[in-house]
C-alpha cells in the first residue's frame, strides 16, 4: 500500500549526498544543505510504495552523478547559451499581449534587462502584499485594507471642488456650531469639496477622520461637515491678514486678491495633502491565492518617487500586513530592508519566473555571480571596469577600443589567466583540459617496474 516517507527513509535515500573533500567544507556544507532540503520537499508530499525505497534510491543517484559538472567545464558559456536562447524567444512574445495587466507587460525582455542592470527605478513597482488576519474572504480584505494602503487626498474622494467667497448659510450651520463649538462663523470664504460617496464607502472612511486631521494639522483653517448623505465639506480660512504683495501685480489688487489666494494657495495645498493611505500607490487588487486573500498595489511609477524604498519600508510597518511575506519587485527594496541572502533567492525566482523552462543552475550560476562579494553587481560593462580581469578580458565583453586606449595610457599589465585573454595570445586557457596538470613523484619513479 502506498504511503508517505518517513524522514529516516528520507535521509536514507538521499545519503549518498556527501560533501566533498576537494573544495572549501562550508561551501560543500551549504550546497548539500540546500539541495537535500529541495530534494526532501519534494519527496515528503509523495506516496509510494515501500517496496521501491531502493530502486527510488538508485535512480536518483544515477541522476544526481549524471548532473555533476565535470571538471574544467565552461560552465559560463553553457549558462550564458541557456539563457540568450530563452530571451531569443521571448523577444518575440514580448509585445504580443494585448488585454494584460500592466505588470505582466513589464516582464519578458524588459524586465531581465532591468534585473540584469539591476535598475534602482524600475519603471513600474509592484508589491505583493499578505495580510497577517481579515483575509479569509473578499469582504473582509476589503474592510480590512480599508483606506490604509492606497494613497488619497481630496481630488481622488471628491466629484468636485468649488470655492465660495461669502459663503452662504447652509442648514446644518447652526447644529454644527452647538455640537463641535466650532469658529467657523469669524470667517466668510471656504473652499468646498463635494464626496463622492461610493469612494469613502471603497475605502470605507469617516469623514470625521479628515476633519479631524485638518483641525489638528491647521490653526487658520475651519471645518464644516454636512450630514454624511450630502457629502459636503466646507474649509473656511482665516483671510483677514491678507496683504498684497510689495511689487505690485497688474492683475492682483484689493477686490480679487482673496480669490487669488484661495484658489492659487488654499486649494492646491489642501489638494497634495495625503490623508489616508501611502504616497506612490494609486490601485490595489485582490487576488485569491490558496486559501487567503492577498493585496497586489499597481501605479508606483518610480522614477517619479524619490522615496520608494521609503514607501516599502511604511508599507511593511502597517499592523494588517505581514512582514515576512510581503515583497517588492524592486530587488534594492529587498537588499536594503532584507539583506543579500533575501535579494538573491529574489533574483533566483524572478529570472526563473521570466524564464522559464531553463536549468535553475544557470540562474543560481548568474545570480551567484551578481551577489557574491556582498552586494548587488550588474553584468554591464560598468562592472567589468571594476573586475579583477585584465585588459583583454574586459575588452572582450565591450567597448574594445576604450579599453585598450585607457589601459596602454596607464600601463596596465595583463596577466593572461583569464578564458578571454588566452584564448587572444593563443595560450592554452585555463578551462577543460587546460586545468589539468600532471603531478608525477619523482621518489617513487625509480621502484617502478618495467613493463616494456
Amino acid at each position: 500500500m502506498k504511503r508517505l516517507l518517513t524522514e529516516d527513509e528520507i535521509e536514507f535515500i538521499l545519503d549518498f549526498i556527501k560533501i566533498s573533500e576537494y573544495i572549501p567544507f562550508e561551501i560543500s556544507f551549504n550546497n548539500v544543505r540546500n539541495l537535500k532540503n529541495k530534494i526532501k520537499k519534494q519527496l515528503i508530499k509523495e506516496e509510494v510504495y515501500p517496496e521501491i525505497i531502493p530502486t527510488l534510491k538508485e535512480t536518483l543517484k544515477k541522476y544526481y552523478e549524471n548532473s555533476i559538472i565535470q571538471p574544467g567545464e565552461s560552465v559560463g558559456i553553457i549558462c550564458a547559451q541557456s539563457i540568450g536562447e530563452k530571451q531569443t524567444q521571448t523577444t518575440l512574445n514580448t509585445f504580443h499581449k494585448a488585454g494584460q495587466s500592466e505588470k505582466t507587460m513589464t516582464q519578458g525582455v524588459p524586465r531581465f534587462a532591468e534585473l540584469i542592470n539591476v535598475t534602482k527605478k524600475p519603471r513600474i513597482v509592484n508589491n505583493k502584499i499578505f495580510l497577517k488576519y481579515g483575509n479569509e474572504t473578499i469582504e473582509k480584505t476589503r474592510k480590512t485594507v480599508g483606506s490604509k494602503i492606497v494613497g488619497l487626498n481630496f481630488p481622488d474622494l471628491c466629484n468636485s471642488i468649488k470655492i465660495n467667497l461669502n459663503k452662504k448659510e447652509e442648514p446644518w450651520y447652526k447644529s454644527y456650531e452647538l455640537l463641535y463649538n466650532s469658529e467657523f462663523r469669524n470667517h466668510l470664504h471656504c473652499v468646498t469639496f463635494y464626496f463622492n460617496l461610493n469612494k469613502l464607502y471603497e475605502f470605507n472612511i469617516e469623514v470625521n477622520e479628515i476633519v479631524s486631521f485638518i483641525n489638528n494639522e491647521y490653526d487658520d483653517l475651519f471645518c464644516v461637515l454636512s450630514p454624511i448623505s450630502i457629502g459636503q465639506l466646507d474649509i473656511f480660512v482665516a483671510t483677514e491678514n491678507i496683504n498684497l504683495p510689495e511689487e505690485r501685480l497688474l492683475f492682483i489688487n484689493s477686490d480679487n486678491a482673496i480669490e487669488i489666494y484661495l484658489e492659487e494657495c488654499v486649494q492646491p495645498s489642501l489638494c497634495k495633502i495625503n490623508l489616508f493611505g501611502i504616497i506612490g500607490i494609486q490601485e490595489i487588487f485582490y487576488i485569491q491565492e490558496n486559501s487567503e486573500w492577498i493585496v497586489e498595489t499597481t501605479g508606483i511609477n518610480s522614477r517619479s518617487i524619490n522615496n520608494q524604498n521609503i514607501n516599502f519600508k511604511t508599507l511593511l510597518s502597517l499592523d494588517i500586513v505581514d512582514s515576512f511575506r510581503t515583497t517588492s519587485n524592486n530587488v534594492w527594496d529587498i537588499y536594503e530592508i532584507f539583506g543579500i541572502e533575501a535579494a538573491r533567492e529574489f533574483l533566483i525566482e524572478e529570472f526563473l519566473t521570466i524564464m522559464d523552462g531553463i536549468n535553475p543552475c544557470h540562474a543560481v550560476l548568474l545570480v551567484d555571480r551578481m551577489t557574491y562579494n556582498g552586494s548587488i553587481a550588474s553584468i554591464t560593462r560598468y562592472t567589468m571596469k571594476k573586475d579583477e580581469s585584465g585588459p583583454f578580458g574586459k575588452a572582450s565583453f565591450e567597448e574594445t577600443m576604450d579599453n585598450f586606449l585607457n589601459a596602454a595610457s596607464r600601463g596596465e599589465i595583463e596577466p593572461t589567466k583569464g578564458v578571454s585573454a588566452s584564448i587572444i595570445c593563443g595560450k592554452r586557457a585555463n578551462i577543460g583540459t587546460g586545468i589539468m596538470n600532471i603531478k608525477l613523484d619523482l621518489d617513487k619513479l625509480p621502484h617502478v617496474s618495467d613493463h616494456s
